[in-house]
């Protein structure tokens, strides 16, 4: 329905979905993510004037100071910092038993390995493998999207490079 919330946190091992989903939030509000080294780095670029009033969206990864600072936690969940703006917050790992975790468990979106058929759909849309050279390379790739993506690129631009080669010989 295109309506966000402003907090966000972002967590699991799939990298490449996840950046997915950022670009697709940031289309959804007209802009493109600002990456920032520190949760205090997104109220510092908030607080500053700006002559138009577009919404932002902010990325900030694994910020160990802000996973210390409870007394924040609120003001972003609640949006009151980032006012119309949205925050993504990246933790690569997240302890389940922590207390960031079971403060904002309706905040979090995990990002895990997406299972083998899934995977066979999305490579069979960029490239014509048979069903078993496609569960070799996600075999090979271990489930990781990203470096599936990756490795059908290399495929792309050998053939595009040996014109006489086929998907199967690359």
């Amino acid at each position: 329905n295109k309506s966000l919330k402003p907090f966000y946190i972002f967590t699991g091992e799939e990298i490449g979905i996840m950046s997915i989903y950022i670009k697709k939030m940031a289309e959804t509000i007209g802009t493109k993510p600002i990456e920032l080294e520190r949760m205090s780095d997104v109220v510092s670029n908030i607080s500053g004037n700006s002559l138009f009033k577009q919404r932002k969206l902010f990325v900030v990864r694994d910020d160990a100071e802000f996973i210390k600072h409870e007394e924040v936690w609120e003001k972003f969940s609640s949006g009151s910092i980032q006012r119309d703006n949205i925050v993504i917050f990246v933790l690569y790992a997240l302890d389940k038993r922590s207390k960031l975790y079971k403060t904002y468990i309706d905040t979090i979106v995990e990002f895990k390995r997406l299972n083998e058929s899934v995977l066979s759909v999305y490579a069979q849309r960029e490239i014509d493998l048979s069903d078993e050279d496609t569960s070799d390379l996600i075999y090979v790739c271990e489930s990781d999207y990203s470096r599936m993506m990756l490795e059908i690129d290399k495929i792309k631009q050998y053939i595009e490079s040996k014109r006489d080669t086929s998907v199967k010989d690359a």
